[in-house]
């Protein structure tokens, strides 16, 4: 996400864009936006993208792998991020979807293209930002970068050539990784980590003591998101930014029209605008949560609300960052949360 949002920054600012600017021609979009601005973001990502809808002469769309997701949209270039290549195979499905768009005169080719950037060290070998690790075992996009540099130039034709690429990084991939001795080590890593992923899935949760009456209780499966909870500690935490006005009450937003329901049990329709007004962020990030971050006490009997994070900002000056233990978190409404840690 912080790479979108710099990404972004960067174009918006270091363009010269035409026809009073970047404003309607350029689009951010990613998961950690307020869940309202997000959703009317991919509303209108997919109507401008459709195959029925009015194409607009010119949009730019920075986003992560938000848009992985099965929309059905049409875009006439893509440049991504490595990824693993089944990410980038089903990236491709949204590249010159529809047979009768007319695509733009300055393409300068006559097909569907996705440009890969592979990051690199300064000898050429592919080298994963320290942000990327977290997210899926380094071997993936290291074999996918590995394959595509050794494919021979000519161009893929869908989806005849799915089956024989996906076998070639995600199946028997030893022969792959043997090119290279830090490939290698890679993928002895990675296929430690999917075994104890596969030893781990295979794990059953048994209910607590104090909710086991029969011995049908053991054999449920609706058991509470806290007690089945997988990687302690890095499952997300729901933030809800609010602000403070002069009088001392929190809103949803900055002009003060719409209201915490502090006093009363929420409707089902104040819950709804206030999980749309969430946004998720790290559990490390908001440990350091003091008072002012608790949610209402009326809150706490409600399994959706009892968990949020208070993000109280001064209505006057909704830019000044809010402390969390190390870190400070502010909002920014064009890049969605910023977080700066100290």
């Amino acid at each position: 996400m912080a790479d979108a949002q710099t990404t972004y920054a960067h174009l918006r600012d270091g363009l010269d864009w035409p026809d009073g600017g970047p404003g309607e021609q350029l689009i951010l979009l990613h998961a950690r936006l307020p869940g309202h601005r997000r959703e009317a973001l991919t509303r209108r990502v997919r109507t401008a993208l459709s195959s029925t809808g009015e194409r607009p002469e010119r949009l730019v769309v920075v986003t992560t792998s938000l848009l992985d997701m099965s929309l059905d949209i049409d875009v006439d270039v893509m440049v991504s991020d490595l990824a693993p290549l089944h990410t980038l195979l089903q990236r491709l499905g949204r590249l010159w979807r529809f047979d009768h768009i007319v695509r733009p005169d300055w393409l300068s080719c006559d097909r569907p293209r996705l440009i890969v950037l592979n990051p690199a060290d300064h000898r050429g070998h592919s080298l994963l930002p320290p942000a990327w690790r977290p997210l899926d075992s380094p071997f993936l996009p290291l074999a996918t970068a590995a394959y595509l540099a050794r494919r021979p130039e000519h161009p893929l034709t869908l989806p005849d050539d799915v089956q024989q690429l996906v076998e070639a990084v995600h199946g028997d991939a030893d022969a792959l990784a043997r090119t290279d001795a830090a490939l290698y080590r890679s993928h002895t890593l990675h296929r430690a980590r999917t075994r104890t992923e596969e030893h781990h899935s295979a794990l059953h949760l048994v209910p607590p003591w104090h909710d086991t009456l029969s011995l049908s209780d053991l054999h449920r499966q609706n058991l509470h998101p806290r007690e089945a909870a997988t990687r302690l500690g890095a499952m997300p935490r729901r933030l809800l930014p609010v602000y403070r006005t002069p009088d001392g009450r929190l809103t949803l937003d900055a002009a003060g029209t719409q209201p915490l329901p502090e006093h009363r049990k929420p409707t089902t329709a104040q819950i709804r605008t206030i999980l749309q007004h969430t946004l998720p962020v790290p559990a490390a990030w908001v440990a350091g949560r003091a008072r002012d971050h608790h949610v209402p006490a009326s809150w706490r009997s409600h399994a959706l609300l009892a968990d949020l994070v208070l993000l109280p900002q001064d209505a006057g000056d909704p830019t000044r960052p809010v402390r969390f233990g190390r870190h400070r978190l502010h909002l920014d409404d064009a890049l969605g949360l910023v977080h700066t840690e100290d």
